[in-house]
């Protein structure tokens, strides 16, 4: 068996185990200072996660994106590590539904984005780093639902209402309930009023088991989808600028120029500023999304399946489109303003994987890349 898989991979393009105990006695480079930072916020970020459950939402996407950094260091193994150290501690101190679904969202994202950095073309990359980050978080909810034994409408209540203590349930309740409009029988307190917290909490809860009822999945695609792209691009550029014995294609002269790095991938052949959607996604996946939805609507009764329906193959491929033609724009910056720049694209790709505005705008401006090729003509009139 053995002999077989070493087969396979070299047929991959991976190299023999002999050229790869030959390719590690290389030298490398010193890993740069600010790198060394990063191992030490990961840490920082799980115990975040750990001890405020709700504020994942905004640092998920971080922490996957240096789980895979660890990857590509020191192997499979230790970022794994780190994810059970994280679950298990989170659990046996303070037990808490999301840590599962985070930690299983952890585990397949991670491999997602691993098994997507090593196959080729870009496209299949990045659909298999973003299809298996979602796959992971609706095996997650799966398991929960399974272990509470109750409708997910019924565990998004109680979890909200038992977590009131939670800063960020605390703010997204009192927010929620300043904006909300009540029933003409009944009062609206002030924040000033007795008994306002409870109220707010109470008209939340209610709302997050409506919400959930039907659009669980919905957000499960959305933030794992959006997740995996964000590791995607992370990976691009890690994988650009460092080479690894185990990498397909490596060489003496690829591995002296970089630093030292375990976790073998196919390095990517095509620039995030090259990177597109095809004509054929409109025929492949807009067109069919468009009629599902129409249909849909005619029926009635299932605005949820659009909306999943339309996310998932409109406005998830749309705005991948749209970030690496911002990323074509950024690369004719030259000197600090270039540096601005890409700190600018950097916030865009966290505040998309948070805020659904800035994901849709995205996607607009993705898909009207795809039908007129604005590369094409930018290039175009550069070159008149």
């Amino acid at each position: 068996m053995k002999d077989v898989f070493e087969q396979f991979k070299v047929k991959a393009g991976f190299a023999s185990a002999e050229r790869i105990a030959r390719l590690r006695g290389v030298p490398s480079r010193p890993l740069s200072v600010w790198e060394a930072c990063l191992y030490f916020a990961l840490p920082a970020l799980f115990m975040l996660v750990g001890f405020i459950p709700a504020a994942a939402l905004f640092v998920l996407p971080e922490i996957l994106a240096l789980l895979y950094l660890l990857y590509r260091r020191f192997g499979i193994y230790f970022p794994f590590c780190c994810i059970g150290t994280y679950m298990l501690v989170a659990l046996v101190l303070d037990y808490d539904i999301l840590t599962v679904i985070y930690g299983v969202s952890l585990v397949v994202g991670l491999c997602g984005a691993v098994v997507g950095c090593c196959i080729s073309p870009y496209l299949a990359s990045v659909a298999m780093s973003a299809v298996l980050s979602a796959v992971g978080a609706v095996i997650g909810v799966a398991i929960v639902l399974a272990a509470s034994g109750t409708g997910i409408s019924a565990t998004a209540s109680s979890y909200v209402l038992s977590h009131g203590d939670d800063p960020m349930v605390n703010f997204f309740a009192r927010d929620y309930y300043n904006s909300a409009t009540v029933a003409p029988d009944e009062e609206k307190l002030l924040p000033d009023d007795e008994g306002y917290y409870a109220a707010a909490l109470g008209a939340f809860a209610e709302r997050a088991g409506e919400d959930t009822e039907h659009y669980i999945w919905y957000y499960c695609i959305h933030y794992g989808g959006v997740c995996g792209a964000f590791v995607f691009f992370v990976a691009a550029v890690v994988n650009k600028r460092t080479s690894s014995a185990y990498d397909v294609g490596a060489t003496e002269e690829s591995l002296i120029k970089s630093t030292r790095a375990l976790g073998g991938v196919r390095p990517p052949q095509t620039d995030i500023a090259d990177m597109k959607l095809p004509r054929a996604f409109l025929l492949s996946c807009v067109l069919p999304a468009f009629i599902a939805s129409v249909v849909l609507y005619a029926v009635g009764g299932y605005d949820f399946l659009t909306s999943t329906v339309t996310h998932t193959f409109v406005t998830l491929p749309g705005a991948f489109g749209c970030f690496t033609l911002l990323a074509f724009f950024v690369r004719f910056c030259k000197g600090r303003l270039k540096a601005v720049a890409t700190a600018a694209l950097v916030v865009l790709g966290v505040a998309a994987t948070v805020l659904p505005i800035v994901l849709f705008v995205l996607a607009i401006i993705g898909i009207c890349d795809c039908v007129i090729d604005i590369r094409h003509w930018v290039l175009y009139i550069l070159s008149q």
